[in-house]
């Protein structure tokens, strides 16, 4: 198979594979930009605020750039906007919840990693632990504005000293916001964006031990697969590799990441569906079902 050029739009299931292809035989990440790879993007909003700024339609200053999950130096190519240089872009959004900043839409690793985990480190007690997390899934995440700001005050005084961006970090604390968007809505106008060949791989939140899917928030997969077909999108759905080869093969004891000695398998079907999509020529074993 000639080489692929493949722009990934999405989570660490679908960039951990691509990363492992390029190790084991030949890189088949597209080249959009300098100074830092692309990197992972969860909603739909997300992706498309990343191609925006490779169109120039937008301008990401460098701290904010760090909290929606792009190295800080990353600058896109001159004339990367058409993406003439990417033959097949994947999509794989995983959330249909965007976090809201201002103009930005930030990344919730990015906000873990670059605000929540400082903080942890400086405050080990576990109650801020426990205060962390509940600002996230009380506060932000389930739009309890009272319960964000009330904890986010508190977490804000024990920022580090010398934490870079402090200010910008209590400005995300007090003042950011999750939205939900309509997933049929997201996955248009993006690809009203794209004039490349796309294809949509589907996201599973977490495996039973059994091995069956569960999808989060509930009906998120289904409409995924809805708005791929509106839209005339061919879909690959990892799920089955789990079911062909079992949930021991596959999966972590977390059953939601893949066990490296599984990743060369699961990184060969991805590059393969990226040929079949730029060859429009999906398999059958891609197909939605």
């Amino acid at each position: 198979m000639q080489q692929i050029r493949i722009l990934p739009l999405g989570g660490c299931l679908l960039h951990r594979p691509l990363g492992d292809f390029g190790k084991l035989k030949y890189n088949v990440r597209a080249r959009v930009g300098t100074g830092g790879s692309v990197r992972e993007n969860y909603s739909l909003s997300e992706m498309i605020q990343f191609i925006r700024m490779l169109r120039g339609e937008i301008v990401i200053p460098p701290e904010i750039k760090e909290l929606a999950s792009m190295d800080a130096r990353f600058e896109p190519l001159p004339d990367i906007g058409d993406l003439a240089n990417v033959d097949v872009v994947l999509v794989e959004p995983s959330t249909p919840v965007d976090i809201v900043f201002g103009e930005y839409l930030l990344n919730r690793t990015a906000i873990i990693a670059r605000i929540v985990g400082p903080i942890r480190a400086a405050n080990p007690e576990p109650k801020f632990a426990r205060m962390s997390n509940y600002w996230m899934t009380k506060g932000l995440y389930a739009g309890d504005v009272a319960v964000q700001q009330s904890l986010g005050a508190e977490l804000a005084e024990r920022l580090p000293c010398t934490m870079p961006l402090a200010d910008v970090a209590r400005d995300v604390l007090m003042n950011a916001r999750a939205v939900q968007r309509d997933v049929a809505q997201g996955l248009g106008e993006l690809r009203a964006m794209i004039h490349r060949p796309m294809g949509v791989l589907t996201f599973i939140f977490q495996y039973l031990p059994d091995g069956r899917p569960v999808s989060w928030p509930a009906g998120f997969r289904e409409d995924i697969l809805a708005a791929a077909t509106a839209l005339n999108l061919p879909v690959f759905e990892p799920w089955r590799l789990v079911e062909q080869y079992g949930v021991s093969t596959t999966l972590k004891n977390d059953l939601r990441h893949y066990k490296d000695e599984f990743l060369p398998t699961v990184s060969q079907a991805i590059v393969d569906f990226a040929a079949e999509v730029m060859a429009e020529r999906p398999a059958a074993a891609c197909a939605v079902a």
